[in-house]
């Protein structure tokens, strides 16, 4: 486990506090203090998510600085990852590497959200170079002019920190085992935007269907097959092959251009919790190896080249 934190006990005085609050404020006024608690910014991730029958999740595996939020947002997507996997092995459909696959999706986002956080930390300490000048509490055009420089300096400074959807919405699980990837480049991690995309691994996209419901409220109750467009190929052996071996599955047929386009492929198998397993414009030849990746029976990695593997690489190019 890797620790950067401070490594001194402070024990702050009523006077520090009370110099603390003026100087946030600005000036003096009236309070009560009821409670101290001392509390020291870490920058922590677990060596290991899991043992055979342990798993961390939340802060139990990752602290880092609330600079950008993200310590919430990263534990609730532990808990949401972690969830369907442990049910499906209760239920017994799971296979030995879905467990397995928590460490190895899950590990990678936190150290890329904590290191960010840490980073939004020195930003924001950098702000202590350039203190608001005197100006700034004065009422009149002098202070009115030293509030918006100074309010303009401090908003690009922060900036990078305030807006970071592409940490909360753009995380994905490319190297996992219980992913199909489909030969597509991974697209670039992003901070402040956030591209949706279907690629295999990445949340799948939300899309206004014509009934006012989002694509999003078609996941979460098992695997969900998508099937796009008005010439969309048959899936009868994908609903065998989850059949024989007790996934949940529905099939959803949609015609709408909006979805097929960010889609991007005709049938797109997305998981429980809305991230893309699988996607193809027609079934592979061997529905059931892929049932067994996403149900964690056999890493991906193990299959060698298959040739509806390279069936999806020629849909991406066409």
């Amino acid at each position: 486990m890797s620790i950067v934190g401070s490594a001194d006990k402070v024990t702050h005085t009523e006077a520090d506090i009370r110099d603390a609050l003026q100087r946030a404020v600005g000036r003096g006024f009236d309070y009560e203090l009821l409670s101290v608690m001392r509390w020291v910014r870490r920058e922590l991730v677990a060596d290991r998510y899991a043992t055979e029958r342990v798993f961390l999740a939340g802060d139990a595996a990752h602290l880092m600085s609330p600079t950008g939020g993200f310590g919430m947002n990263t534990g609730i997507q532990d808990a949401v990852d972690l969830g369907w996997k442990l049910a499906a092995r209760v239920r017994g459909w799971a296979g030995s590497e879905l467990l397995r696959s928590y460490e190895i999706e899950r590990r990678p986002v936190a150290v890329r959200n904590v290191t960010e956080a840490s980073s939004n930390l020195g930003r924001m300490l950098s702000t202590r170079q350039r203190l608001p000048p005197p100006e700034i509490f004065q009422v009149g055009p002098a202070g009115d002019a030293a509030r918006k420089d100074y309010g303009e300096w401090f908003t690009q400074t922060m900036r990078h920190e305030w807006f970071t959807i592409g940490f909360h919405l753009g995380y994905r699980y490319d190297a996992s085992p219980a992913i199909w990837p489909d030969g597509t480049p991974a697209p670039p991690l992003e901070t402040s935007t956030y591209t949706q995309t279907a690629r295999p691994g990445a949340r799948a996209p939300h899309v206004w269907l014509p009934d006012g419901r989002s694509t999003l409220d078609l996941f979460g109750h098992g695997f969900t097959l998508l099937r796009l467009g008005s010439g969309a190929p048959g899936c009868e052996r994908i609903q065998a092959a989850a059949a024989d071996a007790r996934v949940p599955l529905v099939v959803v047929a949609l015609d709408a251009l909006e979805v097929t386009a960010l889609y991007q492929r005709q049938l797109v198998l997305v998981r429980p919790d809305g991230h893309v397993a699988w996607r193809a414009d027609r079934e592979p030849e061997d529905a059931s190896a892929l049932i067994d990746v996403v149900r964690g029976a056999q890493a991906w990695a193990s299959l060698g080249q298959l040739d509806d593997a390279a069936d999806n690489k020629t849909s991406a190019i066409r």
